[in-house]
């Protein structure tokens, strides 16, 4: 008996290629994650809309303005024409948070805007006060653009 490690013993076969395709994902891991955060995001405004912010808790919320479903002025749209960040943290109102998506006013150079924005076009959350922050998995509409 040998105390031999690992065992010697003949040569192994070598090690088969990897499949083709990878194994198919049927619990959608990264999409259900992705959800959990965006309903996390989501709890947060809410909380934020109905009691306004807490302590020093603000928000960096970033965006595609190309994105279906997001409505604000052209003159805005112009000046951000793929991604805009706003912030809510003192000068902001009538936030609202709905299921799909979240309206709030706010000030571009002295112009009241009113913003609708689908969760779905939000790209980064970050509360700085905290140092908090998550990216999310969205495509940039305006790759698709070039033909």
């Amino acid at each position: 008996m040998s105390d031999t490690f690992p065992p010697q013993g003949p040569p192994q076969d070598p090690p088969q290629d990897p499949p083709q395709d990878p194994p198919q994902d049927f619990y959608q891991y990264a999409d259900r994650a992705q959800d959990a955060l965006l309903h996390m995001v989501r709890s947060v405004m809410r909380e934020a809309a109905e009691d306004g912010l807490v302590g020093e808790h603000h928000f960096y919320l970033t965006y595609y303005t190309q994105a279906a479903g997001v409505e604000m002025s052209d003159r805005l749209r112009a000046n951000h024409p793929q991604e805009i960040t706003i912030v809510l943290q003192n000068q902001f109102e009538d936030l609202q948070v709905e299921e799909d998506f979240f309206e709030v006013t706010l000030s571009f150079n002295n112009q009241p805007e009113r913003l609708h924005v689908p969760f779905a076009a939000l790209s980064k959350f970050y509360d700085p006060s905290v140092a908090f922050g998550l990216m999310f998995d969205v495509e940039d509409p305006s790759e698709g653009a070039l033909d």
